[in-house]
């Protein structure tokens, strides 16, 4: 079976997913974003639960995959 999302990302899920592929804890996502840490956390948690992912590296790497985010490789991403 093919992991697709039960359903459609959020444009929210998909912009938190890409500072996540960036290496960007769920705090400095808060931060950048200027949110609280729970809505980070309901976000992506949300979206991991329609693509019915163990962890967040496996998200991330299904959604770069799926070409819903795109990797930068930064020096962030890299430590």
């Amino acid at each position: 079976m093919e992991n697709l999302p039960v359903s459609p990302l959020t444009p929210k899920e998909i912009e938190f997913l890409g500072l996540a592929a960036q290496g960007l804890t769920n705090s400095e996502i808060s931060e950048a974003i200027d949110c609280s840490l729970s809505t980070v956390h309901k976000h992506l948690e949300s979206a991991r639960t329609k693509f019915r992912a163990r962890n967040m590296v496996q998200l991330v790497a299904m959604a770069i995959t799926k070409e819903l985010i795109e990797y930068k490789h930064t020096q962030r991403a890299l430590r």
